[in-house]
């Protein structure tokens, strides 16, 4: 058997070359239009991204669409699924999961190529792996066994779980089947480590590491944390990125339209290989799997421990005046905001972002200083939303010199770009291309840094936790109105379900009133007190609907004016003294002269 040791391109050579091969047919289905343009194979490919996840199915749930959108540009892929998410049943279950991974691989990446299935040796320990033939994406199967919620395992595999490994519980652990192989805790992130050493990726995906303790999968956060370790045991500049898992319920729906349909194609195309998953939607509605495709956020960047730990006085965009080429000034999306140090945008706060008024392609964004400063990196955060995306780009300084800038984070992490240091007075950033969704370009933030500082500051030697998402304390109230459309499925409950959504979209996302304007009320009732200081609100997104003036009160008699909605469903954010109360009511004072129905796509409502 090969040992992977050196070599960019070591891995994914060995499963061409050193693997015992099965091919396997992984063709589209049936109506998915033509393929994209077929992308480098597997057994060439360098860079790119290296995935590690918990278990078969948390990159369809989790990691994409980012994934999908990566592979789609052909963007070399690796994904590693550290247990068997066995379940503490028979081998034959887990080796059912991975064929259906497979499946729906194929189907989200269009594939009509072969899987060759075999086995391969990284830091000395035997591996499964798969790879696709006309793609560039490989999987290595550990195989280690699933630990389950309560991170004990099972009596089947001995009661082992990698939660327990990497916290001293136990000293060994085994796989679940072939290749048989014994890990220890050094040995596990030695393993990933040789992955991403092999591949060189420019960046590392995983599940939620920053914040162990809350209602996630045990497996989840021990193999993020795997991830981080592995990085840094490779030597890897790489930014290892987070997703929420469990908890991701939590935050807004943003992935819609084309983008969620595909993300059901896959999941759709791996669940006749697991019998405990929904295979429709209409099996998954009301479920929390539902839930999960509707959305992906990120949970925390963590840079390498290589990396300088800038001080916040080292991000000179901080000083900078930003103009730029068009800015969305009535949603309060302007330039200005690309470098106001907080990084956050729709689906979150819209406030926080630059946004251009339909711009694509040639859009930019210019920072220019009284006198002059030296930089040696600058990191930009896409707007987090999934349609908007900067494939690439160019940075321009006063002296003429160019550098370029490839795919940002779809997901709106951090994407660094570093240069020789340069003193310059102005700083452009032009957008060379971006993909078919985007509607208005932009950035949630862009940060340039002086050579005593050459990434994001964190707070710790690796990490930037994304603080864990605030409760929506609407999900738990009981939602009425003073009429709705209930023929339609457009109910006072579809403004609390966590979506958003409405005409011309999906209209049963949506609270619409029957012939209701000026004076419909829509009211949330809780069982005890809870304490409010927020309320987002997203208008029905059709361009006729559109409350203009509304006012909230609470049970204790105190109102907080509303002002006008944003017309595109966006957030409109009304921030108060924080209050106790047992309901909520909102009271549509004026609407737009071409309002029939007045109503919500959405409302939040939270402590602060």
């Amino acid at each position: 058997m090969l040992a992977v040791t050196t070599g960019r391109g070591a891995l994914v050579r060995l499963l061409a070359a050193g693997a015992a091969a099965l091919a396997l047919v992984g063709g589209a289905p049936a109506g998915a239009g033509a393929p994209p343009a077929a992308a480098a194979p597997a057994a060439s490919c360098t860079g790119g991204t290296v995935a590690v996840v918990a278990h078969p199915d948390d990159d369809l749930f989790f990691l994409n669409p980012v994934l999908s959108s990566e592979l789609a540009a052909g963007t070399c892929t690796t994904i590693v699924y550290a247990t068997s998410g066995d379940a503490g049943r028979d081998s034959s279950y887990p080796r059912s999961r991975e064929a259906g991974v497979r499946a729906a691989w194929s189907t989200a990446t269009r594939s009509a190529g072969t899987w060759t299935t075999g086995t391969t040796t990284l830091a000395g320990t035997a591996v499964a792996t798969a790879s696709l033939s006309d793609r560039p994406l490989t999987m290595v199967y550990l195989r280690l066994p699933d630990g389950g919620l309560d991170a004990q395992g099972s009596s089947r595999y001995g009661w082992s779980s990698i939660p327990a490994l990497l916290q001293g519980g136990r000293t060994t652990i085994s796989t679940t089947g072939t290749p048989s192989a014994i890990y220890t805790a050094d040995s596990l992130v030695a393993t990933v480590a040789a992955v991403i050493r092999a591949q060189a990726p420019s960046a590392v995906r995983t599940q939620d590491f920053s914040h162990a303790g809350d209602v996630d999968h045990p497996d989840h956060h021990a193999v993020a944390k795997v991830a981080v370790l592995a990085r840094d045991a490779a030597a890897s500049q790489a930014p290892v990125v987070g997703y929420y898992g469990y908890p991701v319920n939590d935050l807004p729906a943003n992935v819609t339209g084309a983008a969620l349909a595909a993300k059901q194609d896959a999941l759709y195309a791996y669940a006749p290989y697991d019998d405990q998953m929904c295979g429709s939607t209409s099996a998954c509605s009301g479920k929390y799997e539902a839930g999960w495709l509707a959305r992906q956020h990120v949970s925390g960047t963590s840079l390498p421990s290589a990396a300088p730990t800038p001080t916040a006085s080292s991000d000179a965009a901080r000083t900078a005046t930003a103009t730029a080429s068009s800015q969305n000034a009535g949603t309060g999306q302007t330039a200005a905001k690309a470098v106001d140090g907080v990084v956050d945008g729709y689906p979150g706060d819209h406030t926080a972002e630059w946004a251009t008024q339909r711009g694509g392609a040639g859009s930019t964004l210019t920072l220019t200083w009284a006198s002059p400063v030296v930089l040696s990196s600058v990191v930009l955060f896409d707007r987090p939303n999934a349609d908007d995306r900067v494939t690439s780009g160019t940075l321009a300084f006063s002296d003429g010199t160019t550098v370029a800038v490839g795919a940002l984070d779809d997901a709106g992490a951090a994407t660094p770009v570093t240069f020789s240091a340069r003193s310059t007075t102005s700083l452009t950033f032009r957008v060379g291309s971006v993909s078919a969704t985007t509607a208005n370009a932009g950035l949630a933030e862009l940060q340039a840094w002086t050579p005593a500082g050459t990434g994001i500051p964190t707070t710790t030697p690796t990490t930037t936790p994304t603080p864990a998402p605030a409760v929506d304390l609407a999900r738990s109230a009981t939602a009425t109105a003073s009429s709705q459309s209930s023929a339609t499925g457009q109910t006072a409950a579809k403004a609390v379900d966590g979506v958003l959504g409405g005409y011309p979209g999906d209209h049963t996302a949506e609270w619409a009133s029957a012939g209701g304007g000026a004076g419909a009320t829509l009211s949330l009732a809780w069982s005890a007190p809870v304490t409010l200081g927020r309320v987002v609100l997203h208008d029905r997104p059709n361009t006729d609907d559109r409350i203009t003036g509304a006012v909230l009160t609470f049970s204790d008699g105190s109102r907080v004016a509303v002002p006008a909605l944003a017309d595109d469903g966006s957030a409109t954010t009304v921030a108060f003294a924080p209050r106790a109360t047992t309901s909520l009511r909102l009271t549509t004072t004026s609407v737009s002269a071409t309002t029939r129905n007045a109503g919500l796509s959405e409302l939040l409502a939270y402590a602060s």
